[in-house]
């Protein structure tokens, strides 16, 4: 519209001044053509960029795995301990074993930034064990409750 708007005034401006001569309309419209020509390199450009951003994005969260560490868009920092391709969603654990920890199901969308897996030369080899690894036993809040009560209950005899 306003392409058209200043094709006409430079017409009409054109044709008052020197009688219309077809340089200036030409010049006109090669004007407004590269105008038009680089409206459109931007948008194939920008376009492009997108698409590539998505495309990386995909591959980001194509990538995850049980066990990765990851980042959410709002902040919670967990790892990934269960992955639902039919929802599209992934549960992280978040907290620590003194405080408790917490699952959380979130959205394959929602993953902002996955924590880089540190590399193979920095990590140290692993001797191979035939046993398992033993764990450390980690107290509930009832097994306190419970070895709290027996021992008030020794303490009374």
């Amino acid at each position: 519209m306003f392409l058209l708007k200043l094709l006409s005034s430079l017409e009409s401006s054109s044709s008052a001044a020197s009688g219309g001569s077809t340089k200036s309309k030409v010049m006109s419209y090669v004007m407004i053509g590269g105008f038009i020509l680089l409206i459109v390199v931007f948008f194939w450009y920008s376009s492009r960029n997108r698409k590539k951003q998505q495309q990386q994005a995909m591959d980001m969260l194509n990538s995850i795995k049980v066990g990765t560490k990851v980042e959410t868009i709002g902040g919670v920092f967990g790892v990934v301990v269960e992955i639902c391709d039919e929802d599209n969603t992934v549960v992280l654990e978040t907290g620590s074993d003194s405080l408790g920890k917490t699952y959380i199901r979130f959205d394959k969308k929602a993953i902002g930034r996955i924590e880089p897996a540190p590399d193979a030369v920095q990590a140290a080899p692993v001797e191979a064990k035939d046993e398992a690894p033993e764990f450390e036993k980690v107290e509930t809040a009832e097994e306190t409750l419970e070895e709290k009560a027996e021992d008030s209950a020794k303490e009374e005899k």
